[in-house]
């Protein structure tokens, strides 16, 4: 059987026979086969995708280690021995066991064997050089710290490779792993040994400033380029103090009446390459201590100083770093790809530290996934949690402390005051503020999601307080990292975290709270329109609704909010939530009024296109009913036009073609010019339900004229053509129109249209007598339909069923239900690619 040798220490290499293989194509691929030597087993195809591709989407990593994959075939497999090395199906990929040996493996054993001198021998140069990637960086500092042991016991003076002796100063050691941030550590070590004089980790309290900058100091120490100062600032009260601590930690003693200052940089300038280490600054920071830093600094050549604090020192060439809480998984992954991510690494780590037993499995990755989501990947949050979890499985503590988070207590007597909760981190930084400061941070909790200046602006400030600057305060909160800006383009966004906003909503009450809460859904019934047009608004416009039904207990304003957001309900897929909203305001509702016939007949809308074909028949009558009695004509035409439908669907063609015929005609005296495009849209789609294809396209034509080009209802009529194409069997031109309808939806972020133009470029490719495409993308319209639960109608069905037949026929049963099944199974980037492949054929 064939032999390679994967060497890992030094630079990577791969040996076959004893031969170097001489060419890898890419770094990647070098990565691939030194994780799959580096833990010897069968691992699934995304966990690779992930591990090797972390910021590429899973289709995108799929599709890179398919390309990978056979150039690998090629480097390391000779002609006859294919197969021999790489072992891969379909899910899963690793490298055949006995087939090859690594340094790593070998050193490993030395250092079990406790044969000191052999895994020195072993182990020279760095663990996979060149090689930044999370899993890599982590082995790296583990082969690292088994060396040191190995150089430790063999009383080496000099490391393997020759470096100068180790620092003077100790670091603190934590008695807990590192997690996810190994690629920062090492970027802070690159900006500081590059000539950086002052670096600042900012960031919530709790987000892991500390530990990141004893790690960056220790890789530093452990690379003998800096000899770090490490201080202690939390419990210190004056600079006094902290020019005392610096003298201290840097190995000297205080002298009697010498002033602390002069002595703290006559010890530091003592000090080859010295790395000042400020840890929780903050407080000190307006009480001089920015002054006392930067006089350091001038006045020690080579010094270099790291600090942590919540906010910046506002220094001339400060390197300012925001440290921003773990990766946390989204809902629904595995629990294989949930470990992928630092946050649950980290809480599986502390909760075992207390329950060795405890495991990551597909039973409890849910409860998990969601502590992590909740705790927003706060390092402190996810270790208090773990401590509540040595008693209580995760399902369990997510029921007792899901609502009061920020109140779980440590444990542990060695953890300080200011970390015992997050509450405490909190109420530190809070009392930092300036009283005006924390009435903004208070009204900015009426937020969900972020805000815009001009949201902050228009919402958070009152017309007595003259002297307050939004911009100047939210700049302020975010030096205290209370909040973050996301830049956007030219735009800007705002945030705070969920935990620091359930915070501040404490900090708002009474009739002060219903006040803003009143200003922000106002605020978002006014703007609703261009909100729409921003997704990350979508968190606003619920919470507007929500508590307008609920604190506000105003179901008028809800009423009002539902209407202004009925395109997102029925162009984004939201049809059951809009409809739950509307159920809930109206059923709260009495008084007869044309908001309410509104609301009756947009609830009748959703209905349909949820299938409650009842409902929405009762909705729609409600509403014709009180537009009736208010005397609103419009509204009349409107719900007539809403019953043709209704009567199409149900597949009483000529009764939607009487209802749509009436409902024209009454727009057209009205002098409703929307209405007209809107029904003449309707009437031709009534048309072609009966055959009527010359009708229909008139009637398609006409309302082109209604509508501005690339608008959403211009798309609808192109939408419609398209299909009055394929009932003249106009191929060609079916495929164009459906191909305008695409970029239409992928400009307006339109996913509610995406089933029925896959269905109808589907069509198109099974009429071209080119199904396998075709079927596949119906299959995968038929999962979108089923997740957004917008099946299709009776009427729709039939004909759906018709197209199916044909292709059936075409394909044979058995592999029309298999391609149907393979398009069910891809993602929606994957069918949006074939979608768009099928437009463009």
């Amino acid at each position: 059987m064939a032999h390679y040798e994967i060497k890992l220490f030094g630079g990577f290499q791969v040996l076959y026979q004893g031969e170097p293989v001489a060419h890898f194509r890419t770094q990647r691929a070098k990565a691939i086969i030194a994780y799959l030597a580096l833990f010897p087993r069968q691992h699934p195809r995304e966990l690779l995708c992930d591990m090797i591709w972390p910021t590429a989407l899973l289709d995108q990593g799929r599709s890179r280690l398919r390309q990978e994959l056979a150039v690998l075939r090629k480097t390391l497999e000779p002609p006859g021995h294919e197969g021999e090395l790489l072992h891969a199906d379909r899910l899963m990929l690793g490298l055949r066991p006995g087939t090859f040996t690594t340094d790593v493996a070998h050193f490993e054993r030395a250092v079990k064997a406790k044969d000191w001198a052999g895994a020195l021998a072993l182990a020279q140069g760095t663990f996979m050089e060149g090689f930044w990637d999370e899993w890599a960086l982590q082995e790296r500092r583990r082969l690292e710290l088994l060396r040191e042991e190995a150089q430790e016991q063999l009383g080496a003076k000099t490391t393997v490779s020759a470096s100068p002796p180790a620092p003077l100063l100790a670091l603190p050691t934590p008695l807990t792993r590192f997690f996810g941030r190994d690629r920062e550590c090492r970027w802070l070590a690159d900006v500081l040994e590059e000539g950086a004089r002052l670096v600042s980790l900012t960031g919530p309290g709790g987000s892991g400033k500390t530990r990141l900058a004893i790690e960056t100091a220790r890789l530093l120490a452990h690379e003998s380029l800096r000899n770090p100062v490490y201080v202690v600032c939390g419990e210190l009260e004056s600079v006094a103090h902290l020019t005392e601590a610096i003298v201290v930690a840097a190995g000297a003693t205080q002298v009697p009446l010498r002033d602390p200052q002069e002595l703290a940089i006559e010890v530091l300038r003592g000090l080859p390459q010295p790395l000042l280490v400020l840890d929780g600054i903050e407080h000190l920071v307006p009480k001089g201590g920015a002054t006392l830093v930067l006089a350091l600094l001038t006045q020690v050549k080579g010094l270099a100083c790291l600090v942590t604090s919540r906010q910046p020192l506002d220094l001339s060439g400060e390197r300012e770093f925001p440290v921003m809480p773990l990766s946390v998984p989204e809902p629904g992954l595995s629990a294989e790809r949930m470990y992928l991510y630092a946050s649950v690494r980290l809480f599986l780590d502390r909760v075992q530290a207390k329950r060795p037993e405890f495991a990551l499995s597909e039973r409890n990755a849910d409860s998990i996934g969601e502590i992590c989501r909740r705790l927003e990947g706060l390092p402190l949050g996810l270790e208090l949690a773990a401590g509540r979890c040595r008693e209580l499985a995760p399902e369990a503590f997510l029921e007792r402390y899901a609502q009061r988070l920020h109140e779980i207590e440590a444990r542990e007597r060695d953890i300080p005051a200011r970390h015992r909760s997050l509450r405490a981190v909190m109420d530190s930084s809070y009392r930092d503020l300036t009283q005006a400061q924390q009435q903004i941070f208070a009204r900015l909790s009426v937020f969900s999601g972020g805000w815009t200046l001009a949201a902050a602006e228009a919402i958070c400030s009152d017309e007595s307080e003259t002297n307050t600057d939004i911009l100047e305060v939210l700049t302020r909160l975010r030096d205290h990292s209370l909040v973050f800006v996301e830049e956007r383009g030219a735009s800007q966004r705002w945030r705070m975290l969920e935990l620091l906003r359930t915070f501040a909503t404490e900090h708002l009450v009474g009739p002060e709270r219903l006040s803003y809460l009143q200003r922000h859904a106002r605020y978002f019934h006014a703007h609703a329109e261009a909100a729409l047009s921003d997704s990350a608004e979508t968190e606003n416009l619920r919470a507007a609704l929500q508590v307008a039904l609920d604190e506000l207990a105003n179901p008028a304003l809800a009423l009002e909010l539902c209407v202004a957001l009925q395109n997102f309900w029925l162009h984004y897929g939201h049809l059951r939530e809009g409809l739950a909203f509307l159920e809930r305001a109206l059923g709260a509702t009495e008084e007869p009024s044309s908001l309410r016939a509104e609301s009756f007949r947009l609830a009748g809308i959703l209905a349909r296109r949820a299938g409650e074909l009842e409902k929405a028949r009762q909705c729609q009558a409600e509403a014709l009913k009180l537009y009736s009695l208010v005397g609103d004509e419009a509204g009349v035409a409107a719900v007539h036009n809403n019953l043709a439908i209704l009567a199409r669907v149900s597949g009483d063609l000529e009764e939607a073609l009487r209802q749509h015929v009436e409902a024209l005609a009454l727009r057209r005296r009205l002098g409703d010019a929307k209405g007209v495009g809107m029904s003449l849209n309707n009437l031709a789609v009534a048309y072609r339900s009966l055959g009527c294809g010359s009708e229909a396209r008139d009637s398609l034509n006409e309302a082109l004229s209604f509508y501005e080009p690339g608008s959403v209802g211009i798309g609808v009529i192109h939408m419609n053509l398209g299909w009055v194409a394929l009932l003249f069997s106009e191929l060609s031109v079916a495929q164009k129109e459906f191909s305008t309808v695409l970029e239409i939806a992928l400009r307006h972020g339109l996913t509610a249209w995406f089933p029925e133009i896959w269905e109808g470029l589907g069509e198109v490719a099974v009429a071209s007598r080119t199904p396998v495409s075709g079927v596949r993308l119906w299959g995968a319209a038929a999962q979108a339909r089923q997740q957004m639960e917008a099946p299709l109608t009776p009427q729709d069905q039939r004909e759906h069923d018709a197209r199916q037949a044909t292709a059936k026929k075409q394909l044979g049963e058995e592999r029309f239900y298999q391609l149907l099944t393979e398009g069910q199974a891809l993602s929606k980037d994957e069918a949006q690619l074939l979608a768009q492949e099928l437009s463009l054929a």
